[in-house]
């Protein structure tokens, strides 16, 4: 008996957490980065031992956020 006292509070407890969560959806600005990069594939080819290994990527913002 006790173990399911403990069990039911538990779940209780459990289940008020979920009721924390704000509920004004809007509430924030709905602005979003996107980012296009140029290529999405990268053939790095042959690297030589020993190599820098720098490779540039070139993307774009094309989103409403920063």
């Amino acid at each position: 008996m006790k173990r399911t006292v403990n069990t039911f509070l538990l779940v209780a407890f459990v289940l008020s957490l979920f009721n924390a969560a704000p509920t004004e959806f809007d509430k924030y600005e709905n602005k979003i980065a996107v980012i296009t990069f140029k290529t999405e594939v990268i053939d790095y080819g042959t690297i030589r031992q020993n190599s820098d290994g720098k490779r540039f990527f070139t993307f774009v913002n094309e989103g409403d956020a920063p």
